[in-house]
């Protein structure tokens, strides 16, 4: 399946969130993986949004995620999906105008092409709750 400009958008930012949390903060580093990405300049600049968001309030978004994991900490996760909940988390805190289902089914394909159903599966019920905490939906 070919891959659209909002998805091949997340999977930037996502890149970005993951390339943070291993080595740091670096813009040059992120323009090198934009490249990668084949985007038009207004949707590098929402993954960098989405992504600076994420980052900027990590303490809320990882208490989101925290609150909602049952059975787990966040420390035990992979960092991939880690830092797939963290943009997803952030997407649904930073953007109320977007339906939280739109965020999570973005979410929940990019797990289901790079995890394994039990992340999926976390993953979805993670942000259903975090969307509910949230009154995004009911």
């Amino acid at each position: 399946m070919k891959e659209t400009p909002r998805r091949r958008t997340r999977l930037f930012a996502l890149q970005i969130l993951f390339s943070r949390a291993q080595l740091g903060v670096s813009p040059a580093r992120e323009m090198l993986l934009a490249k990668e990405y084949k985007l038009k300049e207004d949707n590098i600049q929402s993954a960098k949004d989405l992504a600076n968001f994420a980052w900027e309030n990590l303490k809320q978004v990882d208490g989101l995620i925290a609150e909602n994991l049952e059975n787990w900490s966040q420390d035990r996760l992979v960092l991939s999906l880690s830092s797939l909940l963290r943009l997803s988390v952030g997407e649904l805190i930073s953007t109320p105008e977007l339906d939280a289902k739109v965020v999570i089914n973005e979410a929940m394909g990019i797990c289901e092409s790079h995890a394994d159903a039990g992340a999926t599966s976390l993953l979805n019920g993670v942000l259903h709750k975090v969307s509910v905490k949230l009154g995004r939906i009911s």
